[in-house]
């Protein structure tokens, strides 16, 4: 009874896999998606009909004992011919596609129809010759279809989670050969005690559902989680976005000159899409840069040597020391900015920074040095700089970020009263 709740589960999961393979319509290979659709359904089918519970309903309904274990056997040959056609019309040469596809559907209706045949004479010899041809039918399809999906893994230029796709149903692939293996060993052993094979034994059975099982989950591995990576990406940019407004109203109220005047016509609107929020984001981190050089000629160096001695104090390094020096040169050149100050004659040298390789990883450096402006007990006791609001006229997107302060503030009680 379990073996054939796993068998029955093996077939939802696998119909599952093959409905989200009608549903997508991002996939490049029409006729590939159909094949592959087809032979997902027919191997659900085929797990399903070997079942030890169909067998009791088929007697039950006074059908033939044999039949839903002669219907497993075909669904799994056309299975594996969907399959083969799968592979011609996605790797390799698909010019041919059409023809090779032709051929091996009259290879499968030729053995289909000899198997049939042969286990309907009722002979014990030609019974277990039509039980030896799914088998290696089977067994002949899904060597090649592993073969083929080996030889697409190790194409350059494979995506990782592609790569796993193709890993994925490559074993169920090989999981198959072993079941046609293990099944055509109990042929033999069968032609060997003169006896004859009327059900799926329990262990090949589990071993067809763990095959199949295997064989839905990488094809749907391939088809969600694009669309996944591309949601998270999508949060990656709001997170920065929202990450990066307090410290970019700040700059822009002290240095309104730095704000870009040719702003795309799908900014200024309400367009939430990524690559409209990604092009803000752009656009603010270049604002931001422009600031900040504006600025530097108002920092003391003083200060500079003073929050050097704090981050020493605090044992903060790498990252965290920099960007907390950097706010506090920041907060230096702001205050003495809006006290009207003239720019100091020296002028100091930029700090290195990061060589970001992306607007998006920029953006979360400068979401730090911002959190440290606006949250850092030390930095607000010297120089605590006027935070207006965002403009309306920049685009909504997620929720307001107070101009106070960023969302995780990483200074605790401790801390706060130790840098204070």
């Amino acid at each position: 009874m379990t073996v054939s709740i796993l068998g029955y589960l093996a077939c939802v999961v696998t119909l599952v896999a093959a409905a989200t393979r009608v549903l997508d319509r991002h996939y490049t290979h029409r006729a590939g998606r159909q094949y592959l659709t087809a032979g997902q359904v027919c191997s659900a089918l085929a797990v399903a009909s070997w079942t030890h519970d169909s067998r009791r309903v088929a007697i039950q309904l006074h059908w033939p004992a044999r039949l839903p274990f002669l219907t497993g056997n075909v669904l799994a040959m056309l299975a594996g011919f969907c399959l083969v056609a799968t592979l011609a019309y996605t790797v390799g040469r698909t010019d041919h596609a059409a023809r090779r596809t032709a051929a091996h559907g009259a290879g499968v209706a030729a053995c289909c129809a000899t198997s049939t045949t042969l286990a309907l004479t009722g002979s014990t010899i030609t019974g277990l010759l039509a039980q030896m041809i799914p088998p290696c039918y089977v067994a002949w399809c899904y060597a090649r279809f592993a073969a083929g999906l080996i030889a697409r893994s190790r194409e350059p230029g494979t995506h990782l989670i592609m790569r796993l796709s193709l890993h994925t149903t490559t074993i169920s692939a090989c999981t198959r050969v072993g079941w046609a293996i293990c099944q055509g060993s109990l042929v033999v052993i069968a032609a060997l005690h003169d006896t004859t094979i009327t059900a799926e034994p329990k262990v090949s059975e589990l071993v067809a559902a763990t095959a199949v099982s295997l064989g839905a989950i990488g094809t749907t591995l391939a088809t969600w989680t694009p669309r996944v990576l591309a949601n998270l990406e999508k949060r990656r940019i709001s997170r920065a976005y929202r990450g990066i407004q307090p410290l970019w109203a700040v700059l822009t109220a002290a240095r309104p000159d730095v704000v870009l005047a040719d702003r795309p016509d799908h900014i200024l609107g309400q367009d939430n899409s990524s690559d409209a929020v990604l092009d803000q984001l752009y656009q603010m981190v270049i604002e931001i840069g422009d600031a900040r050089r504006k600025l530097r000629p108002y920092i003391d160096p003083a200060v500079t040597s003073h929050f050097e001695t704090i981050v020493t104090s605090l044992h903060l390094f790498g990252r965290s020391a920099a960007t907390f020096i950097q706010a506090a040169e920041l907060a230096c050149s702001l205050a003495r900015h809006q006290e009207g100050a003239e720019p100091l004659v020296h002028r100091l040298p930029a700090r290195p920074s990061p060589n970001h390789t992306s607007a998006l990883a920029q953006a979360r450096w400068l979401a730090r040095i911002g959190h440290h402006l606006l949250n850092s007990p030390t930095i607000l006791a010297l120089y605590r700089p006027v935070t207006p609001t965002r403009p309306s006229s920049s685009p909504a997107f997620g929720d307001q970020v107070a101009a106070n302060g960023t969302e995780g503030s990483t200074y605790g009680p401790d801390e706060s009263a130790r840098i204070r």
